[in-house]
């Protein structure tokens, strides 16, 4: 096994709608536990238009709740360039999985719903999407929108969940011990 120090930098993306509120405060949260000597931590919108900053409410939980500053952060569409240069793919709902999917068919194994890491307990109103149905256990809901209290809600889903994904990584990413990439629950063309 080659030394830390030899081995090349791997790229983790975290992907949400517009790029403004859950993937920044991920991308954040990710970029603290991970060595960035061992991994570079970007994120993308689906929808986003480009170099737009986080939404107030998301640079305010994040800031309140992990003491992380992402007012520098600037949005970015994904691509499939994005795509292809990521070891790691984290989405927050299914249906950017599969818009991730449709750019690069090949990356299914490499992308990985974000909650499914530690699926929510109980039944939400929130779409994880502007024009989606209510999240499931393994979405993380938008709080585009919302009051304080919904994004400071989002922001501690994704403390536990980036805490977890940050834990699988470093242990080596084995596939026994996280959830299924989605090429598990989709069909590959």
């Amino acid at each position: 096994m080659p030394s830390p120090e030899s081995s090349p930098r791997q790229t983790v993306l975290v992907v949400c709608f517009g790029n403004l509120c859950r993937s920044p405060m991920a991308e954040a949260l990710l970029r603290h536990r991970l060595p960035p000597d061992q991994w570079e931590v970007i994120s993308a919108g689906t929808h986003a238009s480009g170099d737009d900053p986080p939404t107030v409410g998301s640079r305010d939980a994040v800031a309140h709740l992990a003491g992380l500053d992402i007012s520098r952060q600037r949005s970015s569409p994904l691509t499939v360039g994005v795509l292809r240069r990521s070891d790691y793919v984290f989405t927050m709902s299914r249906r950017q999985a599969l818009e991730a999917a449709a750019l690069v068919p090949t990356a299914t194994a490499r992308i990985w719903l974000l909650g499914a890491f530690v699926p929510a307990t109980g039944a939400t109103r929130e779409s994880a999407d502007p024009y989606g149905d209510p999240a499931d256990r393994t979405e993380i809901p938008d709080p585009m929108g919302a009051d304080a209290e919904a994004y400071e809600a989002c922001c501690i889903r994704l403390i536990d969940c980036t805490n977890a994904v940050a834990a699988w990584l470093d242990a080596g990413a084995s596939a026994v011990e996280a959830p299924g990439p989605i090429a598990d629950w989709i069909d590959v063309p």
